[in-house]
């Protein structure tokens, strides 16, 4: 019996360059595109993209910096917004992270078994010493997110607050950690 054919996990990346040429009479635009597929033929390396992860990351920080800047005679009302938003902020930065953290212990660290929840993750990210902190410091986080994203209240709302400036500093280490470039 002869094996098809198969492809491994079709994953494409497509590099785009635009190059102009000429002056302001005559233009000539050269556009390359380079596309390639990851087969058991072609085993091609990809790099990971920390984009969102990044990105989201840097907005929870420059949030938090106003929040803490906020001036306390500031209406209520904004003063909350800004509260609401930094824990919004701190949601969506968890989600990347942890997305971020499990491509990287799959394509970097070459783990077959990778689990797709917050805790196990963590316990997994920490064995490969890819945390700084400890691990109950990472539970906290986790817990955190969950509690602030299921159900709201004011307490939990400013218990989250409160880790926000830590989560910050160790999210950022990861980073260095994952993607060898110092942080922005």
């Amino acid at each position: 019996m002869q094996e098809a054919n198969r492809s491994y996990g079709l994953k494409a990346e497509i590099y785009s360059r635009v190059l102009l040429f000429g002056d302001q009479s005559r233009t000539v635009i050269l556009h390359t595109v380079s596309i390639s597929f990851l087969t058991k033929a072609n085993p091609t390396v990809f790099m990971i993209n920390y984009d969102k992860f990044r990105l989201s990351l840097k907005r929870l920080q420059e949030q938090h910096e106003h929040y803490i800047r906020l001036d306390p005679s500031v209406a209520v009302l904004i003063r909350e917004a800004v509260m609401e938003s930094v824990i919004q902020r701190f949601e969506v930065c968890c989600e990347c992270l942890w997305k971020a953290m499990k491509r990287y212990m799959i394509e970097e660290l070459g783990l077959a078994s990778v689990p797709n929840s917050p805790k196990p993750l963590l316990r997994l990210a920490n064995e490969n010493d890819l945390l700084s902190g400890s691990l109950a410091q990472w539970f906290k986080y986790a817990n955190a997110r969950t509690d602030t994203s299921h159900d709201y209240d004011e307490d939990k709302a400013l218990a989250c607050l409160d880790l926000v400036p830590d989560f910050i500093a160790d999210a950022i280490k990861l980073y260095n950690e994952m993607t060898g470039e110092p942080w922005i």
